[in-house]
Formats: structure tokens, sequence, C-alpha cells
């Protein structure tokens, strides 16, 4: 977090010292239109280190960062969800109509999902034909 955002979100802040975090990087996943710039992550990175600062900042500040990265959270998740949704509606007819023209042409008595069986033989798994029907149709 840069300076000004220590600052603006936590007033307490107190610097205490520079640090190294080994075996991380920064990584920029996300772009924010308010602060017009990529939001950082550190990831798991061996033989990398990441360079920081530590503040010493009040409790409730930190509470209220917890809070603010709750409802960011919760805000991706409900997009996500969305996104999620709005494949399946789209995508359940196709899949149906691959299933019923592979269910005539084939004769297949039983489809089931592999989600639901304990244990089947890989000679009856038919997800690859039909994927290769759904690709035939985009």
């Amino acid at each position: 977090m840069a300076t000004k955002y220590i600052r603006d979100y936590c007033p307490s802040a107190t610097y205490v010292m520079k640090a190294l975090l080994p075996n991380y990087h920064v990584d920029f996943r996300r772009y924010s239109t308010d602060m017009q710039g990529g939001i950082s992550s550190i990831m798991e990175a061996p033989g990398d280190q990441v360079e920081g600062i530590v503040y010493d900042i009040a409790q409730k500040e930190i509470e209220d960062l917890n809070i603010d990265a709750q409802f960011e959270l919760q805000k991706y998740q409900k997009k996500g969800n969305e996104l999620q949704q709005d494949l399946m509606r789209e995508m359940t007819p196709k899949l149906q109509a691959v299933l019923t023209d592979l269910i005539e042409v084939e004769g297949y008595d039983v489809v089931m999902p592999r989600a639901g069986l304990l244990y089947t033989n890989a000679k009856h798994n038919i997800t690859r034909k039909v994927t290769e029907k759904l690709n035939e149709k985009q």
C-alpha cells in the first residue's frame, strides 16, 4: 500500500522498520479505476523476495480494513456467481441439444453426470464426444 493510502486508511500508522518477505513476489492481478492503477498481491515464489515496510496500526483500523476486504471479496464472489449463472443459461440448451443428438445417434439408454457415480469404466465416459460436439456448434 502506498504511503498516501496508509495515511488515508490508517491515520494512526507509525513506521516500525523495513522488511523482506522471502519466497514471494509482487503480482498485479486487478486494475483499480479508483486508484487508476494495478492492485498488487503477493504470491508464493520460491527464491524471490518482497521488500516492504512494517507499520504499527491501531486495532480498530485493522478491523476496518478487514471489513473492507471482506466486502470487496463478497462483491467479487457475487460477480463470479453471476457470470457462472450467465454461462450456464447460455450453455444448458446447447448441452441438452448435443446430448439429445448423441443419445439418438449412439443409442444410449442412460446418461448420467460423472459426479453422481462412485465408479465407471472409462469406456463409458462420453465427455470427449460431448465436448467435441459443443465445439462444433461454436
